[in-house]
């Protein structure tokens, strides 16, 4: 196995739920900070948990191929 098809087995998981909750204001920001990580850990999966309803429609709206969004009630956006 090549260590190309290893590394897309591990997604890089970035957990948002212990930051307080995020205006729309923030979006931008978060989907700058999933691009670069996508772009990085390329051919590796990002997944972003917890993230809050208030941001969850302007994140999901925005999401790179290969980022997964799971909001703070489970529910799955992107593959």
């Amino acid at each position: 196995m090549s260590g190309s098809t290893e590394q897309a087995g591990v997604p890089v998981t970035v957990d948002l739920s212990a930051l307080p909750v995020l205006g729309p204001a923030a979006c931008a920001q978060v989907l700058l900070l999933i691009r670069l990580l996508r772009n990085l850990a390329a051919p590796a999966r990002v997944v972003v948990v917890g993230v809050a309803s208030t941001v969850r429609s302007c994140l999901a709206a925005g999401l790179p191929d290969g980022v997964q969004l799971v909001d703070r009630r489970g529910r799955v956006w992107g593959g």
